[in-house]
């Protein structure tokens, strides 16, 4: 069983023995599978539209990327699991800068497919990018 109750009883060595791991409120959906993924022995394969893994060109130039705050809201908001929120981020940074179009579907791409982790990690490439 995992559990993410938050209560104090969850340290209790008698408590913990019942479950098999545990999760933070809000569960972001890369941890829940990572967690199930190590209980059963399973690795996760994401199929995307667009075919095979590295089919596409992941690498942006500073002119194709957001302002830095944008990219530490998009960052928070994947942190938190606010899959819906970075959707609606997206859409408003690509309104306010549409050379941003091409990163933002990148990110749009990786929150469809359940990849909050790369989702994670591409911001952070981005951010040391453009620092």
């Amino acid at each position: 069983m995992i559990s993410a109750d938050a209560g104090p009883e969850r340290n209790h060595p008698d408590y913990r023995a019942l479950h098999d791991g545990y999760l933070v409120k809000p569960i972001a959906l890369d941890a829940l599978l990572g967690q199930l993924g190590s209980l059963l022995s399973v690795q996760w394969v994401y199929d995307g539209p667009g075919g095979e893994e590295g089919d596409e060109d992941t690498t942006f130039g500073l002119t194709e990327l957001p302002c830095i705050e944008d990219l530490h809201r998009l960052q928070s908001l994947g942190q938190a699991g606010l899959t819906r929120s970075a959707h609606t981020a997206l859409t408003e940074i690509e309104s306010v800068t549409p050379a941003a179009q091409r990163f933002c579907a990148h990110l749009r791409q990786l929150i469809d497919n359940d990849q909050l982790t790369d989702f994670i990690a591409a911001i952070e490439k981005a951010r040391t990018h453009a620092a």
